[in-house]
């Protein structure tokens, strides 16, 4: 039982811990360190590792004291190292999360594949309604008024209808030059053209990556 507590134990901890961790950092079959800190079931796994791989070292060495006790026993080297294991342990631990989410912070503003929202550059104009069509389709014009050319531009239709919304993204954009424009159609497949009377409203967002 010593021996179980001992050394089985900690490494069934480690086991759970370990395997926690890589589903938190895995999504997809991509690795992504920064998805611990992100939320959602990614910070929920990794939190669960932690608390799981704790609850039973710390539960082993309540039991492993218990047995101790009764038999009379007193190993203080045994403590000593499990008292520095586990302040280590802590330290690294809360480290790591603190440095991850500052990273994660400064990775959104640095790195040059994330998509900006609602970029000043891209201005959408030009929006009508297609009545020849027979499901509620909207023509448009997105346009670069700047110097900077955008790439991967994802628009997304924000329909507010009979106190519904409903959202239909626009993906096949993938490069805007500089003062140059490009036309868009969005479709609401689940309406009927000829059912929707003229009071609509139609708010876009978009989301584009800085070509450099």
């Amino acid at each position: 039982m010593k021996f179980y507590l001992r050394v089985v134990n900690p490494v069934i901890a480690l086991v759970v811990f370990v395997l926690c961790f890589w589903a938190a950092t895995n999504s997809d079959d991509k690795f992504n360190v920064f998805g611990i800190v992100i939320g959602g079931m990614n910070t929920y796994f990794f939190a669960k590792g932690i608390f799981t791989s704790l609850s039973l070292l710390i539960l082993g060495r309540i039991l492993l004291e218990i047995l101790y006790y009764s038999d009379k026993t007193n190993n203080p080297v045994l403590k000593r190292n499990e008292i520095i294991y586990s302040f280590s342990f802590g330290v690294f631990t809360i480290g790591s999360l603190i440095g991850l989410f500052l990273l994660s912070n400064s990775e959104k503003y640095t790195k040059d594949d994330v998509k900006i929202e609602n970029p000043n550059d891209l201005i959408i104009s030009d929006v009508y309604r297609i009545k020849e069509s027979d499901k509620l389709k909207f023509s448009g014009k997105i346009s670069n008024s700047m110097e900077l050319t955008w790439k991967d531009i994802e628009i997304t239709g924000r329909l507010f209808i009979n106190g519904k919304l409903s959202d239909k993204k626009y993906q096949s954009i993938p490069l805007l030059a500089s003062n140059k424009n490009d036309d868009f159609i969005i479709e609401f497949d689940e309406f009927a053209n000829s059912n929707v009377q003229d009071s609509v409203r139609l708010d876009f967002l978009i989301k584009a990556k800085k070509n450099k």
